[in-house]
């Protein structure tokens, strides 16, 4: 367990349950600052999670990087050259590498930028064809090493480290340790899609089997708002947050999990159950 009370971490989203706000991330272009989906109260609005996109292109990372290891005495994320942040990203997500080496695809790395705690770098893959590089998939690492892809589908960001493992799992409060983490009881399910269901999909969970892992203050936690001329939308929120919305859904959310390989849970993004 880290020294959590030595971080001192600001909460950008930490706004009480029952009255705060919660933002929605959000992208910029160039120095503009995109639209923002706030839900507003008296306490004021929260500045949401955005990703800056440079004015200019870069050549992609071209066959040379597709097979490099990266260095066994790692520089900071910040100080790596374009090559040395490709090599990371195929060295820590299989699935990228598998996309690059077999797939077909290239990695651009641009001076884009992602706000996600902290400003990370960004590494889109896609296809080189004449000289026009066509964006696909974006990934984007944080300064400490931590990888998100970005899903368009859930508007959302998923860590995607080896060695993590994602669930779709109920997820319901175990013990509040102190006021940076606490234990929460996790039981994995089945998502199936059924579109002869009346709202397309079916859960299964044979067995109950509640285990225990440990959220932190730098857990990742998202959940469904329903935002005023706006409708169902996915909002980031603290653990405070997440903790007093678990308490109005009778204590009981589904969600995706991600964990790593030590038990400590790394996001938790509600599943959208109509």
């Amino acid at each position: 367990m880290c020294a959590l009370a030595a971080c001192n971490r600001k909460e950008e989203n930490a706004i009480p349950p029952s009255t705060g706000n919660v933002s929605s991330p959000q992208t910029s272009s160039g120095s503009e600052t995109a639209p923002e989906h706030t839900l507003q109260t008296s306490s004021g609005g929260e500045t949401a999670p955005e990703y800056t996109q440079a004015t200019t292109e870069q050549t992609p990372v071209g066959e040379d990087i597709k097979e490099t290891d990266t260095a066994e005495e790692m520089p900071n994320i910040m100080d790596m050259s374009n090559s040395q942040l490709v090599a990371y990203l195929l060295s820590e997500v299989p699935e990228a590498q598998e996309r690059v080496t077999q797939g077909g695809m290239d990695a651009l790395v641009t001076e884009e930028t992602t706000e996600l705690g902290g400003v990370c770098r960004d590494i889109w893959l896609g296809t080189d064809l004449d000289g026009k590089f066509t964006r696909e998939i974006l990934y984007t690492i944080s300064a400490s090493g931590r990888i998100y892809e970005y899903d368009p589908l859930e508007d959302a960001w998923q860590i995607r480290n080896k060695g993590v493992q994602t669930q779709v799992a109920y997820v319901k409060l175990d013990e509040v340790v102190s006021d940076e983490f606490v234990q929460l009881l996790i039981d994995g399910v089945q998502w199936v899609d059924d579109n002869s269901k009346p709202n397309g999909y079916a859960i299964y969970n044979e067995t109950e089997d509640w285990t225990s892992y440990i959220a932190t203050i730098w857990t990742d936690c998202y959940i469904w708002v329903n935002a005023p001329d706006v409708g169902m939308e996915l909002y980031k929120v603290s653990l405070d947050n997440f903790l007093g919305e678990l308490d109005a859904r009778e204590g009981i959310v589904l969600a995706d999990i991600t964990i790593d390989n030590e038990g400590s849970i790394l996001s938790i993004s509600e599943r959208y159950t109509p």
